[in-house]
């Protein structure tokens, strides 16, 4: 996402040839070399705005689901460990153990 934020913000700016020359942007190298004209880099940058956006939307989805099921495993380990004390309680209890 970070090189995706980078290529849209060198390509707004109209550097996207300098922008090429990093590390961040090789995996956007070849296709922006590709591309001529200024309906092309229009184009891509709006490909990457949305790739962008989509990439953000997963992340957060996905950061969604996970925090649900830490939620879901806290509260099942938090009912098991209420089962095992009722039962050691019921099982000193059967014992005659207090």
């Amino acid at each position: 996402m970070v090189a995706t934020a980078k290529a849209i913000t060198a390509l707004e700016k109209g550097v996207g040839a300098g922008f090429l020359q990093t590390r961040a942007a090789q995996d956007l190298r070849t296709f922006i070399m590709n591309t001529t004209g200024l309906a092309a880099t229009d184009a891509t940058i709006e490909m990457l705005k949305q790739m962008d956006a989509t990439m953000k939307s997963a992340l957060s989805d996905g950061v969604k689901e996970e925090e649900a099921a830490i939620k879901t495993s806290d509260e099942l380990l938090e009912s098991k460990g209420q089962e095992v004390k009722a039962a050691d309680i019921g099982g000193r209890a059967w014992c005659g153990h207090h």
